[in-house]
């Protein structure tokens, strides 16, 4: 596949009118017996209105030749980022026709005619909103967070708080004074008469409860290793998403304002103090998430079970059978719990290792899609001759959609930052700079 390059597209996307209006006019003075008429038209530029989107994104020239013969695990993708500028209204503003009369206190008698729209502010006045995109640095923490949420080795790291738990909570030290107790207890419980071992005065309950949690201690760890030896190499994907992040704010824009017209006549407006307001809500909604395919290598000589097999084949039977004060007689002494216990520390702490420093992504990606809203709207009356017109909302939208690629250890983090440890697992998996 040839190397991929970097390109940059541009669009413009336009405003729809209507943005321009006419007023006709005319006037008359009985007193002095004049009079008069003419016309005047209009428009707002929609230039600062105009949407536009650009895409940076690499170029796969060979994509579409090897599509059918790549494997599923390929890696093709690369950083990708897209700003979108645009006003999400089919019409900016409708047409109104309406007339207003206007007496003056020496008797002219004004009236006028409307025809055009209606802003709820002066086009030139509304600008978009800022985009909402996080910075490099903020995406490669949510993606550093999302890899920590989802990796496949998370299970070893519960396998091991769950181990550390019952350890000290549930199981005592498996030490010599726990097995003289237990050998002790076991004893009195085999010469009492009848059924009476099951009273809690020989302290058998507790002992059986013991065994139990023992036992199963050791086979879910046993199992959660048979997992983690059998994914090595294999690909394991993930999808990690984050909560909807929503914020809007509102706050007045213009006090006591004047709808916009292209083309007026104090005829067409009322008289007073104008009450109105342009109100500006400004909405960010946030979307964020992780896709990647995680791997991890394990030395083929590996092993996490050889020590412990027989401990594992002893828990196995002790859940299955009825733990009578005879057959716990039998296991005493209890040394595979002791060889458990003395090589299972080692064996997690080896595997935890391997989980730092083997995991690697075949690919992982964090991917951001932010909207930013800013809508103008009007409240209250709107000042003209017309009580029943309102003046359109207005929108403008900026979409950011970005995608910013992890290296093989995670984000952040450059080839030249890895251990030579790091390097060879890469080179082991087939992972290289490419």
């Amino acid at each position: 596949m040839e190397k991929s390059s970097k390109t940059t597209k541009r669009r413009s996307i336009p405003t729809l009118g209507p943005y321009k209006g006419t007023v006709w006019w005319s006037w008359t003075n009985p007193n002095f017996g004049t009079s008069g008429m003419g016309s005047d038209s209009g428009e707002f530029s929609l230039a600062s209105l105009q949407g536009s989107q650009t895409t940076d994104s690499e170029n796969h020239p060979d994509f579409r030749r090897i599509l059918g013969r790549m494997p599923f695990s390929s890696d093709i993708g690369g950083d990708f980022q897209s700003i979108k500028m645009w006003c999400p209204n089919k019409k900016l503003s409708n047409i109104y026709v309406f007339e207003g009369l206007l007496i003056s206190q020496d008797g002219t008698r004004s009236t006028a005619k409307y025809r055009g729209p209606v802003y709820v502010r002066e086009p030139s006045l509304i600008t978009y909103p800022s985009s909402a995109q996080s910075s490099n640095a903020a995406l490669s923490a949510w993606g550093a967070t999302a890899i920590a949420r989802c990796k496949p080795t998370n299970s070893v790291a519960d396998a091991s708080v769950f181990l550390t738990e019952l350890l000290r909570e549930g199981i005592p030290s498996i030490g010599k004074s726990a097995l003289e107790r237990w050998r002790s207890v076991t004893g009195q419980a085999r010469k009492a008469p009848g059924s009476a071992y099951l009273d809690y005065q020989f302290g058998w309950k507790p002992i059986v409860s013991d065994v139990q949690k023992l036992a199963f201690a050791v086979t879910h760890a046993d199992a959660v290793m048979k997992q983690f030896e059998r994914d090595s190499g294999r690909l394991v994907r993930r999808r990690f998403e984050f909560p909807l992040e929503q914020s809007t704010v509102s706050e007045v824009a213009m006090d006591h304002a004047i709808p916009a017209l292209p083309a007026a006549h104090t005829a067409l407006f009322v008289t007073g103090t104008p009450t109105g307001q342009c109100i500006r809500t400004t909405t960010v909604v946030r979307r964020r998430w992780f896709s990647g395919a995680f791997t991890y290598y394990l030395a083929p000589d590996y092993s996490s079970r050889d020590q412990i097999a027989r401990a594992v084949q002893e828990s196995k039977k002790l859940l299955g059978l009825s733990l009578t004060p005879e057959v716990v007689w039998n296991l005493a002494p209890w040394s595979w719990a002791v060889d458990w216990f003395s090589n299972v520390g080692d064996v997690l702490s080896n595997i935890s290792d391997y989980a730092v420093d083997s995991l690697m992504l075949q690919y992982g990606y964090i991917m951001e899609h932010t909207t930013s809203t800013v809508t103008y709207s009007w409240s209250g009356d709107n000042y003209l001759a017309n009580p029943a017109i309102k003046p359109l909302p207005i929108s403008l939208v900026t979409e950011t959609k970005c995608r910013r690629r992890a290296n093989p250890f995670g984000f952040g983090l450059t080839w030249g930052g890895l251990s030579p440890r790091q390097l060879a697992i890469a080179a082991a998996l087939g992972i290289n700079k490419s």
